[in-house]
């Protein structure tokens, strides 16, 4: 415990705030398998296992645990944080640490354990002080979500080449890097130069950052050291997103990364406008524990390399959007900046370089694989469904000013509508995508619902 307060400490100084919370809620963690083991009549029952700690930090129960006897050594847990307050103590400083990350989701979470601590030890003038601050929390959460002020971490694949790191932590290893989003690549790649030069005390001159391409180690000058950094943004599986609604839920529990590079069909560099010939490289990393963790890198343990076919790359691009509308579409409240610029890109495009020129190009040649002819079919069909309920909710939200942009959006909306239905819609079932939309903004409904009365029921 003493090693991660101290690491804490260090975190803060460093401005890996996220980091540092994640040391207290480690701490935290231990106290309340202390206690589990010890007393556990002072644990609320949501407790008795300790999954709960698995909402904060996805970790926590992940690390190596102290043998089970030690725990009748009362000699070794004298300090005054193993007890019911040193716990409440710890979570409270992980809470004021992520605040200043606006981690506020992360926070909620933190403050139902109080809660439950609270009202288990019936410790009811701290739950008048804790409905205040809950209070404070979710309106600073409402107000962020409204403004679309969440800014999130970027993340970087990092591999260090050279004899100089030969046993060393970083021999033969990948890792994925973490740093805020203030941070630009070239920023955070001039910062390993500086930091590599000082670990090794050679000359800035002599460290040297490699380009995203196969690298032979055998063809480096040994007397150098080399890295290269490559940015890679969080994976998820479709079913995954499913339970992954928000941008914070999106960003917490992270494992998997990926990378992606063009690649043209035949002979010839990529062309973006050629969109026939538009392959993809996707390679999935897979990171030996999840962010966010005590430390802001994590040692990549597998990784896996695919590739899309151009219509394939067309679903994927279809499917992002629609997923994209579809946040915005039922976030509530509504963040309105986002929503525009989804329907702007959208709509608000010409056939060559919009979402239309994919039916243009893969719709009506049967050189294509049906099955995947109907997927794009679909998505597109989705996407003008949803970009319809999202000119709805627009023009209840906009004043007078923008009426031009309205009326500008719904013509281009109806342009793509009916060039669609004429050309490219098939024998697509629309009246079943329009059922599933409604079920999906039933169910999101329902959720916000579900939300609104445990916030209640918890204040």
């Amino acid at each position: 415990m003493t090693w991660l307060e101290n690491l804490s400490v260090v975190h803060v100084q460093n401005g890996n705030t996220e980091e540092a919370a994640q040391c207290k809620i480690h701490n935290a963690y231990f106290v309340a398998k202390y206690l589990a083991n010890t007393n556990p009549r002072c644990l609320p029952p949501e407790f008795k296992d300790l999954r709960i700690f698995m909402k904060i930090s996805p970790n926590a129960g992940n690390e190596r645990d102290l043998p089970s006897d030690i725990y009748q050594d009362k000699s070794r847990f004298q300090a005054d944080l193993w007890n019911l307050n040193g716990l409440i103590k710890l979570l409270k400083e992980a809470i004021t640490l992520l605040e200043r990350e606006r981690r506020y989701e992360v926070c909620l979470e933190i403050f139902e354990m109080l809660s439950l601590m609270y009202k288990h030890d019936r410790n009811y003038s701290a739950m008048i002080a804790w409905a205040e601050s809950f209070k404070q929390l979710c309106d600073n959460l409402v107000s962020q979500t409204k403004e679309g002020r969440e800014v999130f971490s970027r993340f970087y694949r990092v591999t260090f080449f050279g004899k100089k790191f030969i046993g060393q932590e970083e021999e033969g290893k990948t890792f994925i890097y973490k740093k805020k989003f203030k941070f630009p690549i070239g920023e955070i790649a001039s910062g390993l130069q500086r930091q590599l030069s000082v670990r090794f005390g050679i000359d800035k001159k002599d460290v040297t950052s490699l380009p995203n391409k196969e690298i032979d180690a055998n063809t480096l000058d040994g007397d150098k050291i080399y890295f290269q950094i490559v940015a890679v943004q969080p994976h998820f599986e479709a079913s995954e997103l499913e339970d992954r609604v928000t941008p914070s839920q999106q960003n917490f529990n992270i494992c998997q990364f990926i990378s992606e590079i063009p690649v043209a069909l035949g002979e010839g560099k990529v062309d973006e406008n050629d969109v026939a010939r538009q392959q993809k490289k996707k390679t999935i990393y897979v990171t030996s524990r999840a962010f966010p963790y005590l430390t802001n890198r994590i040692e990549i343990v597998s990784k896996k390399e695919i590739l899309l076919s151009p219509i394939e790359c067309a679903i994927e691009a279809m499917s992002q959007r629609t997923n994209q509308l579809r946040n915005e579409v039922y976030c509530s409240p509504i963040r309105k900046n986002n929503l525009q610029a989804l329907l702007t890109g959208t709509l608000a495009t010409t056939v060559h370089v919009g979402p239309l020129r994919f039916c243009e190009v893969f719709l009506n040649d049967p050189a294509y694989d049906p099955e995947k002819q109907d997927q794009l079919r679909e998505c597109m069909a989705e996407t003008l469904l949803l970009a319809k309920v999202g000119l709805q909710i627009n023009a209840g939200i906009i004043g007078p000013e923008q009426l031009p942009f309205q009326e500008m959006l719904e013509q281009k909306f109806q342009t793509a509508m009916q060039v669609f239905q004429e050309k490219f819609a098939g024998g697509l079932r629309w009246t079943k995508l329009q059922s599933n939309i409604q079920e999906t903004e039933r169910k999101l409904v329902q959720q916000q619902v579900d939300l609104e009365r445990k916030l209640k029921r918890e204040t």
